[in-house]
């Protein structure tokens, strides 16, 4: 016993000899120069032997609590001088249980587990979360013994150790993917320490033993980024619980916490609006700006890192990473990618870097050099922190399915957070299937590939698209681990060129001092810069390498026009093909800019008065050649941008808001999608007569780009030369979308882009002034362009994402944002309330509950479904037009209702009604909509602002479903391969208890008609509830589950016939109808 003391005072020594050692090396300058990995070996953990060990169970330290408060006052305690004492706990008072941390005093870890002990037999301790991932094992506390049976604690030779500070923490990420560890996990973890025992700097004041309850067997601490944690965060490695070093020793943790907080940092888990930060009820916040800074500040203390001084502009570092063709996701033209970057940047240090070999201290050290990243997807966007201020990176995706792909979402995630150091983020999104490979050899040997027919073996390879019975399989494992590409150079050309720009802003700003104020990154974030508004002299224009020939959407399916100006209303045509050679004469095939007649409705509203001219067209688009007597210099003159491409594009039904959402935006926004320099893409819509297009097609359509989008007649109207030379842009600050990552050019200065992190707009509301938003890619006016498309028909897409578009106008405009602002949507009883629903439907957990099981299980899997019926509001006149005349009826029934889906799963409904008058409101109900419910109508596309799983009652009008394009909305939204809303239907069909006439019919009716053209259109309803329960009950059984819910719509069980004591599926066949159906006896 006395040979093992001395070995262990002598440990001791040894420690406190190295603990010296470290502190001499953090004050040093040349702190920086000691290896992370050499830190770690120095030290295994902080065990300090105690004098006297219990040798009786009175011995043992006793816990104990004050009844009054559990989690309020300072309730320290714990072992002094190695005597035991008593023990006791706290925890930090908060709203929120689950945000929680707790204090513990005189723990005591034996052969794995921590106790704490007491003499009270109905102790239970307060759980905490130690991990900010949904799982089952997130909660945790010490394992309560009663004193009389901890005598366990004193048998054997085990020796004593105390821990003067120590905290119990849980790996959450997975500990072998460095962006998740350590950029997520580490991360936290600091902001823990710092929020709670104020370790926020390098070197530490008091260092921290973590303890992680995890199991040896599971690795966590292989990861070779725990010994910088070790180094800068916690000043000791960490042990796992069940350490193998520590089976003969029992611990007195002295000073024990355990928790997370309020806040965490992980784009998956970490504040509300994140797919999993909204579905627990937890609902922890991200760390603000000045907590990320700190972790910047104390990783570049530990490291000699400078983490202050911007991106170097001349003699830059432009570092391309590249992963190794076994890790996917390698450029397969890595050499090309390599010789076509120096080419660009002859006089600056282009390096071509893998990380696999190199310790992670060297990378931290290698990345705080860089100005231009180039890289492909991959952990190390973990690093990118720690890229200097206003530094860029380029992230190209090879999946041409980014727009679904969490590549693109952590992406996204990682550059908005770290915004605040002015981080620029240039996505290169590959669009081109030809360009993506897999890594056959290993795809081919696996059983679910051999499976696949060999069409979709073709499919997979020539398109790059997933089968749907193996989505999961594909998207997250093959596409994640085996696909890697051909980078496109072009496009490549045209990130560089906005990098380039990028840091050429910065300089700018540095050098001739445009922004006054503080220089301080963390309020730059929220303060509005002060500009001089003093000209600036011109300089030369960007020079863009857009490549607008190749293949999109707008290629396929407008005209290209070459070398124009815009000229009030009208187009100059400057090729000298559209002139005569060597003599007078007409002009020579000048384009002919004709609309498709679907394409040419527009209302013009009459001056002072309520009526309107349904029916005034959309003129064709008028074209001259270019003349020797233009009325301006910059049309006599044109310097043509080469950045900005408008496209000019007409409507079809402009004035009808599902019309416009439908046929025309989300059209509009899946060619964008699906072309590589959308970026560039300036909107401009065409109008009737030049005037402006309502407030509803600017909400419509605002989002779909960073520049103002204009009609026809505003961007062309003629402009002074000065204005046109880009010298009296005014000085404006603009916000236009909710936390969106967007790219904006600067509206005071005619050569800088920038990528800012944006606030809100108001929906709906014109901009004061054309200038509100930049009106080009260069953020002056612009009228002359090397390259314009003109769209006179449906352009031609892959894809018709009506969802996906409806969910980036939810995120544009703030879904949860608009949700608490606007209480009325809210449901009775709990308007004003801060409870946000979660980011998918609750439907889709209602095939996962447990099947069968006790009374006490089955009411704990009991889900509330949100049914929210819809109200038309708006113009007074639609008041009295498609109401649901029993709503008050159905919305009680509605709110008794209960039914146990297949699952097991209980559920009940908590239903109200809302009057849909604006897209906020429409934004706002549905985003809490598990279930809407209305008549057809414009209002039914409000279904693809809904959350994923969710689905729409379309109520039909007795009669109007003789008329075919009262299925358009359902079909559309089948054609949306990605969609996952799901339309169901019922058709009201008894002629004398499921209507009343709409305001035109009744007045008609007065008059003494017989019929009209479109009474049926505007029909009242009344429903029946056992009708709309059985849809009900459907849609709780498919449990939002997209791929039964396709076939069942082909099946025709996805809408219902309504008679006055029936209700009986529709069928297969679209056609059918009411009187159809009773003529074949389907329904009496």
């Amino acid at each position: 016993m006395a040979s093992r003391r001395a070995a262990a005072w002598l440990g001791l020594v040894l420690a406190g000899s190295l603990w010296a050692l470290h502190r001499s090396r953090s004050e040093a300058a040349g702190a920086a120069l000691v290896d992370a990995f050499g830190a770690s070996e120095e030290r295994q953990y902080n065990l300090q032997q105690l004098e006297e060990a219990p040798r009786r169970l009175k011995a043992l330290p006793q816990s104990s609590h004050k009844a009054r408060s559990a989690y309020a006052g300072d309730l320290g305690g714990g072992m002094r001088g190695g005597k035991a004492g008593e023990g006791r706990w706290r925890c930090t008072p908060t709203k929120d249980a689950n945000h929680r941390v707790c204090e513990y005093s005189s723990l005591i870890v034996h052969r794995g587990t921590a106790y704490y002990l007491t003499d009270d037999h109905s102790l239970e301790l307060p759980a905490v979360d130690v991990t900010y991932h949904p799982a089952p094992d997130e909660k945790y506390a010490p394992t309560v013994l009663h004193r009389s049976q901890a005598g366990f604690l004193l048998e054997g030779e085990n020796e004593w150790f105390r821990v003067p500070l120590s905290w119990l923490w849980k790996v959450t990420k997975r500990w072998d993917n460095l962006a998740h560890h350590f950029g997520e996990d580490v991360v936290t973890l600091h902001n823990t320490l710092c929020r709670h025992l104020g370790e926020c700097t390098y070197p530490p004041r008091r260092e921290v033993q973590l303890f992680l309850l995890h199991s040896r067997e599971q690795g966590a601490l292989l990861a070779p980024v725990n010994a910088t944690q070790a180094r800068c965060v916690t000043g000791w490695p960490a042990v796992y619980r069940d350490d193998p070093r520590l089976e003969s020793k029992t611990l007195l943790l002295e000073k024990a916490w355990s928790g997370i907080g309020p806040e965490c940092h992980s784009q998956r888990g970490c504040a509300s609006e994140t797919e999993f930060g909204a579905i627990r009820k937890d609902k922890r916040a991200g760390m603000p700006a000045a907590a990320l800074q700190s972790w910047r500040e104390r990783l570049g203390a530990c490291y000699g890192l400078d983490v202050h001084t911007p991106a170097r502009v001349q003699g830059k570092t432009v570092l391309i990473v590249d992963r190794p063709y076994e890790a996917g996701r390698h450029m397969l033209n890595v050499r090309s990618v390599e010789k076509f970057v120096r080419e660009r940047f002859p006089g600056d240090d282009v390096r071509l870097q893998y990380f696999e070999d190199v310790p992670f201290p060297d990378q931290l050290r290698i990345i705080s050099g860089v100005s231009i990243l180039v890289m492909v997807h991959g952990s190390a966007i973990a690093l990118w922190p720690f890229l200097p201020p206003k530094a860029v990176a380029i992230h190209i995706s090879p999946d041409i399915e980014s727009a679904h792909s969490l590549q693109r979402v952590w992406a996204e995630a990682y550059a908005r957070d770290w915004g605040f150091t002015g981080l620029t983020f240039v996505p290169l999104n590959n669009s081109d299937p030809s360009r993506q490979h897999m890594r056959w050899e290993v795809i081919s040997k696996q059983d679910q590939y051999q499976q696949l027919s060999s069409k979709e073996k073709i499919t997979l390879l020539e398109t790059g698209e997933c089968p749907e019975q193996l989505s999961q399989l594909c998207t997250f494992h093959w596409k994640r681990q085996e696909l890697s590409l051909v980078v496109d150079l072009s496009h490549l050309g045209w990130a560089l060129d906005t990098a380039e720009a990028s840091l050429n802003l910065s300089s700018l700003i540095q050098d001739i001092g445009l922004l006054e104020g503080s220089r301080d990154l963390l309020s730059s974030r929220s303060a509005r810069p002060l500009v001089r508004k003093a000209p600036l002299p011109p300089c030369a224009p960007l020079n863009c390498s857009v490549p607008v020939g190749e293949a999109s959407p707008f290629a396929d399916s407008c005209v290209r026009l070459q070398d124009v100006c815009l000229d009030q209303g009208r187009i100059i045509l400057y090729e000298s093909k559209y002139r005569p050679e060597g003599g007078n004469g007409p002009p020579i095939g000048l384009p002919d800019l004709v609309p498709d007649p679907q394409q040419t409705a527009f209302y013009l509203h009459y001056w002072r008065m309520g009526n309107a001219d349904l029916k005034w067209g959309l003129p064709a688009v008028p074209t001259r050649p270019a003349s020797a007597t233009e009325p301006r210099q910059y049309l006599d003159q044109p310097s043509f941008s080469t950045c900005t491409v408008p496209v000019l594009f007409y409507q079809h039904n402009a004035f009808n808001f599902a019309h416009t959402f439908r046929d025309n935006a989300a059209r509009f926004f899946s060619a964008l999608r699906e072309t590589p320099w959308a970026g560039h893409v300036k909107v401009l819509l065409q109008t009737g007569g030049g005037l402006a297009f309502s407030f509803m097609n600017l909400a419509l359509w605002q989002p779909l780009s960073n520049m103002s989008v204009e009609s026809l007649a505003d961007s062309s109207v003629r402009l002074a030369d000065d204005q046109a030379r880009g010298h009296a842009a005014p000085a404006v600050s603009v916000a236009v979308g909710a936390g969106q990552l967007a790219w904006r050019c600067c509206l005071w200065h005619p050569c800088c882009c920038i990528l800012l992190q944006l606030a809100a707009m108001h929906i709906g509301k014109r901009p004061v002034g054309r200038n509100q938003l930049p009106p080009s890619y260069e953020g002056t006016q612009q009228r002359c362009f090397k390259s314009m498309y003109v769209c006179l028909h449906d352009i031609n897409t892959r894809t018709w994402q009506l969802h996906e578009y409806g969910q980036m106008l939810v995120r544009h405009y703030g879904g949860d944002a608009l949700v608490l602002a606007m209480p009325q949507t809210q449901p009775p009883g709990q308007q004003g309330s801060t409870l946000l629903p979660p980011p998918v439907s609750v439907l889709k957990q209602l095939n996962k509950a447990p099947k069968g099981g006790s009374q006490k299980a089955a009411a704990a899997a009991e889900q509330v479904v949100r049914v929210v019926f819809q109200k038309r509001g708006g113009d007074p006149r639609l008041l009295t037009d498609r109401q649901l005349i029993n709503s008050k009826e159905l919305v009680e029934r509605c709110n008794a209702w209960r039914y146990t889906a297949p699952s097991g799963a209980r559920v009940r409904a908590l239903c109200w009604e809302v009057e849909l008058s604006t897209l906020e409101v429409g934004i706002a109900a549905a985003h809490q909509a598990d279930i809407f419910i209305g008549a057809h109508g414009a209002n039914i596309a409000n279904a693809w602002l809904m959350r994923p799983g969710s689905a729409i009652v379309e109520l039909t009008m007795f009669e109007f479903e003789e008329n075919q394009p009262h299925l358009n909305l359902a079909e559309r939204n089948m054609k949306d391969a990605d969609s996952q809303v799901q339309f169901y239907k019922l058709l009201l069909c008894d002629p004398r208890g499921s209507w009343t006439p709409g305001w035109r019919e009744g007045k008609e009716r007065e008059r003494g008609a017989t019929e009209g053209e479109s009474w049926s259109k505007y029909r009242n309803l009344v429903v029946r509830w056992p009708a709309l329960r059985a849809v009900l009950e459907d849609i709780v059984k498919v449990g939002g589950d997209m791929q039964l819910y396709r076939q069942l719509f082909q099946d025709g069980r996805w809408w219902w016939l309504s008679s006055a004591t029936q209700t009986v599926y529709a069928g297969p066949d679209l056609h059918m109808t009411c009187k159809t159906a009773r003529e074949q006896g389907v329904i009496q």
